[in-house]
C-alpha cells in the first residue's frame, strides 16, 4: 500500500499563503481583509490514492473545499491528507 500522505499544492481563495507552499512545510498563515468573511482551500494530494479532509469534511484532490466562514481574529483550519497505508500528515 502507497505511504505518500502528502500535499502538492495548496491554495486560497483570499489571500495568500505564507510562506509559499511546499509540501515538507506544514503550517501557513494567511491575511485576508476585514470585509472578507469566507473563503475555500483547494489542496492537491501528492498521491492520486490520499484522501484529504479540511476541517473534517472530505475534499476531493484538486477541488475546492466547502466555504468556510472566518471569525475576526486567528482562525485554525486543518488538513489531514491520508495516505493508503492509513498513515497522515497534517497541515
Amino acid at each position: 500500500k502507497n505511504n505518500t500522505n502528502t500535499l502538492s499544492s495548496l491554495s486560497v481563495s483570499a489571500g495568500v499563503l505564507n510562506p509559499v507552499f511546499s509540501s515538507s512545510h506544514l503550517n501557513y498563515k494567511f491575511t485576508v481583509l476585514n470585509p472578507v468573511t469566507s473563503f475555500t482551500l483547494t489542496p492537491t494530494a501528492s498521491d492520486s490514492t490520499s484522501t484529504i479532509t479540511v476541517n473534517g469534511v472530505s475534499v476531493l484532490s484538486g477541488a475546492s473545499s466547502n466555504t468556510i466562514s472566518l471569525s475576526l481574529g486567528l482562525n485554525m483550519i486543518t488538513i489531514l491528507v491520508t495516505a493508503q497505508d492509513s498513515s497522515n500528515t497534517t497541515y
